[in-house]
């Protein structure tokens, strides 16, 4: 039985692979935003599609950029747990 700190970090991914989760690389992470866009605009989508909807009417092809801008300045203002409850 391998019990080093790299197999059980490789066997933690690939339980959570297993299980929904997805890989992701430094080149899906925006460092400007501090976020990762495809899994925040993911996350709307899937839990508010109406609501995703009329933003995406109101705000067309920008409605992306404003969201995460908008977002990322939520977070940075008033820290992203915070959030979470407000």
């Amino acid at each position: 039985m391998n019990t080093s700190e790299k197999n059980f970090e490789s066997d933690i991914q690939a339980y959570l692979l297993e299980n929904g989760y997805y890989s992701r690389t430094s080149h899906d992470y925006d460092k400007k935003l501090c976020l990762i866009p495809q899994d925040v605009l993911n996350f709307i989508n899937a839990t508010q599609p109406q609501e995703w909807q009329k933003y995406q009417t109101q705000y067309g092809d920008d409605a992306q950029t404003k969201l995460l801008q908008r977002l990322a300045q939520q977070i940075k203002k008033h820290n992203f747990m915070n959030l979470l409850v407000i």
